[in-house]
């Protein structure tokens, strides 16, 4: 059997202190979307978890950018065999 030496870190580590107020936060990237239902739709992300309201046609709420893709796909009206019809529910905002 072979003789094994025991690992000895050649330099001792150090245990960092973080201090909270120095560390800058950084907030998630957002997008801005916007309905285009005349209705109060509350929307959770799917990724997130986050909830989303929208108080009608024309309202423009910040979503998460890893929720974003899924509530921009979401159609009204059922697709036959999978097809792609349907009317979306939500745009992205396109800013002038």
């Amino acid at each position: 059997m072979a003789d094994y030496k025991k690992y000895e870190p050649k330099k001792e580590i150090q245990n960092l202190k973080i201090d909270p107020d120095t560390v800058s936060k950084v907030e998630p990237d957002m997008v801005k979307i916007v309905s285009l239902v005349d209705a109060v739709v509350k929307v959770t992300g799917t990724v997130t978890n986050r909830v989303y309201i929208f108080s009608g046609a024309g309202a423009v709420v910040e979503v998460d950018v890893y929720d974003a893709d899924d509530i921009l796909n979401k159609k009204r009206g059922r697709a036959c065999c999978g097809g792609n019809s349907g009317k979306p529910l939500f745009r992205l905002d396109k800013e002038i």
